[in-house]
């Protein structure tokens, strides 16, 4: 019953208008999301039970993902409660009905790539400049064309019935191209949902406002810690820049949540709680991600990775965290709720565009495939070309073979330890022979640090952090997750 009732919501061509009109109405919204939280435990339990050898995962791993959506649940449930009427129709149309519904269908195509979203970068530009930053480094801007992000966009949709699309920077709110800026994009595409990583300084009433008004795009802010540790490295009065965006935010119903990205030097206020307490309570933040310290860009310093021991804490907050009902994702300690990496436009997975067009197997992968033909999006649009041309490239082939053989393809007992899923950072020797077969090259010096990360390998200190790493992750793998 459940999937018939799924089916002709994902089908049918007034499907959104029907979601939008239970679920902007609270008492249809409580009973479908307590109908949807029992379904999940039952398809949980039901995929572990009779799930085919090739996507065998442990007990706990399924668990695992039972408290995961419904954490999910629950802030979207908060999101509905607490954003505007408009935001809560494009929540209903772009992202329950177009990103998950018809995403549903899109994974069950037998053929890949097949990724839920793709992330871009449409600037380098930045109005500020913060301490070890790439993007913030460059002396040239460079821009994504509005064509070629419209192009994008429209190739997401119909190649891969993909509606949610991820926009970083630089600065998303510094982007101008041909007469339009982000704002106009996002109204201009209504069709898809957008999360923009943004340092919130550019978030006055005024563009908070217009987000209300398009509905169809929540800022996750980029934060350090309080003023003392935000300050620091963004510059001062950041932090009171980031709370007047949050407010303006509030008070127009559009919603929001936070990044902080994790390094050894501050991983530990992330861990005590200090920091989602008071974000989560005092300035009503619906999600967190977290994002530890990756080796890449310019001047990749080994000494503000988070230790293994930080790594475990913070798996254990976040994990907290999910069982309260907070949806929070850290990458990489949430692989176990994503099936490991995401990256490689695997099947419902991502892929990254940079500031220059050039495609990467992700955000965090400073290298390209070596065909100019498929590496560039201004190179597919001129040889007629699509973005499954690009992801069908030996390095983004190579890059999910690499996931199959660690753990996508693997049963249970032999599936790879999913607190450690990163190719780039957590099993470094493996990146670099995969970027050396397949003659992958590094993206332009827009970006830079390609070579500094390949000469961290070569000297052995990254394959020394992920032994260490190993020695304390892989006995809480097969202890609380891996053994039946």
């Amino acid at each position: 019953m459940i999937e018939k009732v799924l089916k002709f919501l994902r089908n049918n061509r007034v499907a959104s208008n029907i979601i939008a009109f239970m679920l902007n109405r609270k008492l249809f919204r409580n009973k479908v999301f307590t109908w949807l939280d029992v379904y999940f435990q039952k398809i949980s339990i039901r995929d572990y039970s009779t799930s085919k050898k090739e996507y065998d995962r442990p007990a706990a791993v399924y668990s695992f993902r039972v408290l995961f959506a419904r954490a999910f649940l629950n802030s979207l449930g908060n999101i509905y409660r607490d954003s505007s009427a408009s935001c809560r129709e494009a929540i209903s149309k772009a992202f329950v009905h177009g990103v998950i519904l018809q995403g549903i269908d899109a994974r069950r195509e037998k053929r890949e790539p097949v990724p839920g979203f793709v992330t871009i970068s449409p600037t380098n530009a930045c109005n500020l400049k913060c301490a070890g930053c790439y993007a913030g480094e460059q002396l040239q801007k460079y821009t994504v064309d509005y064509d070629a992000l419209s192009w994008v966009t429209r190739q997401m949709n119909s190649e891969f019935k993909a509606h949610f699309i991820v926009i970083s920077g630089g600065e998303p709110f510094m982007y101008k191209s041909q007469g339009k800026n982000l704002l106009d994009y996002l109204k201009n595409n209504r069709r898809n949902y957008y999360l923009v990583y943004t340092n919130g300084t550019l978030i006055d009433r005024q563009t908070a406002q217009k987000l209300a008004e398009a509905g169809n795009a929540t800022p996750a802010i980029s934060v350090e810690g309080f003023e003392a540790e935000t300050d620091a490295r963004r510059g001062p009065g950041v932090y009171k820049k980031v709370l007047e965006a949050m407010r303006n935010l509030r008070e127009t119903g559009v919603p929001f949540g936070i990044s902080f990205t994790a390094t050894s030097k501050n991983a530990d206020i992330f861990i005590d709680g200090r920091l989602t307490d008071y974000f989560i309570n005092e300035q009503g933040v619906k999600y967190v991600w977290v994002f530890q310290y990756m080796p890449i860009g310019r001047n990749p310093s080994m000494e503000l990775i988070p230790t293994p021991e930080q790594r475990v804490g913070m798996l254990r907050k976040t994990n907290e965290l999910i069982k309260k009902g907070v949806f929070t994702a850290d990458f990489w300690n949430s692989g176990i709720a994503s099936d490991g990496c995401m990256a490689g436009a695997r099947k419902g997975g991502y892929f990254y565009i940079l500031w220059t067009g050039e495609i990467t197997p992700c955000v965090f992968d400073p290298f390209k495939d070596n065909d100019e033909k498929r590496n560039n999006v201004y190179a597919l649009k001129e040889n007629n070309l699509t973005l499954r041309d690009a992801l069908n490239a030996p390095y983004f082939k190579a890059s999910r073979v690499w996931q199959d053989s660690y753990w996508r393809l693997q049963p249970a007992e032999r599936c790879g330890n999913l607190l450690m899923p990163c190719k780039v950072r957590d099993n470094s020797t493996s990146c670099y022979d995969i970027i050396r077969e397949v003659q992958a090259v590094p993206i332009s010096e827009s970006a830079g640090g390609s070579d500094a990360y390949l000469k961290l390998i070569e000297e052995g200190k990254m394959p020394a952090y992920n032994c260490a790493c190993r020695g304390i992750l892989d006995p809480v793998w097969k202890k609380e997750f891996a053994e039946r």
